[in-house]
């Protein structure tokens, strides 16, 4: 009943952090995407043919909650993570309006939709 009352849907914004596919990024953003959901996708510089085909990619879909952006060099664990997560935080900030935010990887892949998990961190928001 609470959720009726929320005035909008609620709105997660997913950090992804890619550096070796751009077809796993493509298919996380795909199974992720829908009311309220917006991504920054950080592609570690090494990788610059992976920036490209995902800037054609999102321009091609029309995807408007969808930016790519490429300034680090990811270490594991080291500086530059943090760095990272912080530059997709003020993309996310400058760019999009949203109620929760998770950092993941290119690796990652939900085991539940977008609904089940929107719902989960509406539940546990604060």
């Amino acid at each position: 009943v609470e959720y009726l009352s929320w005035p909008h849907p609620y709105r997660v914004a997913f950090a992804i952090l890619a550096h070796e596919s751009a077809g796993a990024v493509q298919r996380l953003v795909g199974r992720l995407d829908g009311p309220g959901a917006v991504f920054v996708v950080h592609v570690d510089v090494v990788n610059p043919g992976m920036v490209r085909e995902l800037q054609e990619w999102v321009r091609e879909a029309g995807l408007e909650n969808v930016r790519i952006l490429s300034s680090f060099r990811i270490v594991r664990g080291g500086r530059a993570m943090l760095d990272t997560e912080l530059a997709c935080l003020d993309v996310l900030t400058a760019e999009f309006e949203w109620d929760s935010v998770l950092i993941i990887s290119e690796k990652d892949y939900p085991l539940r939709s977008n609904a089940v998990l929107r719902d989960y961190l509406f539940m546990h928001r604060g």
